[in-house]
């Protein structure tokens, strides 16, 4: 099946990006990828499969994509590090939405259980 375009300008995306913008500004939130994509009528999973470039969408219409998704991600950690009430659902979007992970301890290699922080057994 051919993929089809969804987004037709750049223009449509600045829109919903000035329009999520605004929605924000209105109610004390950040500008999100989910408010973006509602307002282009289409959804998060998409938004973000444009914004890698896996989509039918001309190079100016996946760069604005981009720029939005890169501004939406710094919203969200700007308000979790000013405004938010706990960090929770900022760090929940940051590692559901933009790659972010907590580093992990590599295990040694032995087999050995290793215990962080503990009391020494």
């Amino acid at each position: 099946m051919k993929k089809r375009t969804i987004i037709k300008t750049q223009k449509e995306v600045e829109g919903a990006v000035a329009m999520a913008k605004a929605y924000a500004a209105e109610y004390g939130l950040p500008v999100t990828i989910e408010r973006i994509a509602c307002f282009l009528g289409v959804s998060r999973k998409t938004l973000m499969s444009i914004a890698a470039g896996n989509e039918k969408e001309s190079a100016a219409v996946s760069a604005a994509v981009a720029r939005a998704f890169d501004e939406s991600v710094a919203a969200v950690m700007e308000y979790g590090l000013t405004k938010g009430v706990t960090a929770s659902m900022p760090v929940f979007y940051l590692k559901s939405n933009a790659g972010y992970c907590e580093k992990c301890e590599e295990a040694s290699d032995s087999g050995d259980v290793i215990f962080l922080n503990g009391d020494k057994i």
